[in-house]
């Protein structure tokens, strides 16, 4: 039940105040108890509760570190998730498809293509490289390191059916040539969209980005005029 609370928690004091009934229970100490309330402490932006906590955790397991990672990107402190990435592979757990997805955000918000490469590697050594959630951040992340090329490479390679692309791919190209002023390959992407996107629906983020293309696009005709 308290960790039912946790879960719809979205203010400080109330995850506060579940934390001290799980200790006043005793079970807060357990490692499912730990990621709940980790989480609740990210979701809610207080940082300093979540490391405090973290950092009393005994035996941190791949959500521990995900989460707390996770907490950082969301709260604009991107560095900080990649120093707990590299601290959680020095510790000896290996990263899931989440963290590595997580990991490929923190670096797009940085806009860090040589952190990029490395967590593409990273992903590449734990067999994570062909999932889609991690193939779609790491276009994302090249994306808004203005390294379009390494984005379109990663996306030409989810057309194989082992990471199959989505409509948050598609999106995601898309958001990539409109980012880097790319209007005509965002527009063609969008056709190649309609022809073979498998019966794939434009989303309101795609028309979005197809929109601010064909702008930046009218702008350049009209700058060379």
């Amino acid at each position: 039940m308290l960790i039912h609370l946790l879960r719809g928690a979205s203010d400080l004091a109330s995850v506060v105040a579940t934390h001290a009934k799980l200790l006043k229970a005793g079970v807060a100490s357990t490692i499912a108890s730990s990621n709940h309330l980790l989480a609740a402490y990210c979701r809610c932006g207080s940082m300093s509760h979540a490391r405090d906590l973290f950092d009393r955790i005994r035996d941190r397991d791949v959500v521990s570190w995900t989460t707390l990672m996770s907490g950082y990107t969301a709260s604009g402190r991107p560095q900080e998730a990649i120093a707990v990435l590299r601290a959680m592979e020095f510790s000896g757990v290996q990263p899931n498809v989440v963290t590595l997805s997580t990991a490929a955000s923190a670096c797009a918000r940085l806009a860090d293509a040589g952190l990029g490469r490395q967590v593409h590697a990273r992903a590449e050594v734990a067999g994570c490289a062909r999932d889609t959630i991690v193939c779609t951040a790491l276009v994302d992340m090249y994306g808004k390191a203005g390294c379009v090329d390494d984005s379109r490479a990663v996306f030409d390679g989810m057309a194989a059916p082992a990471r199959p692309r989505n409509a948050v791919s598609w999106g995601a190209m898309l958001a990539v040539y409109s980012q880097n002023a790319l209007g005509n390959e965002a527009i063609r992407l969008f056709a190649e969209l309609r022809t073979s996107g498998c019966g794939l629906t434009p989303n309101h983020f795609m028309l979005s980005s197809v929109l601010s293309a064909c702008a930046s696009v009218v702008r350049h005709l009209k700058s060379i005029q």
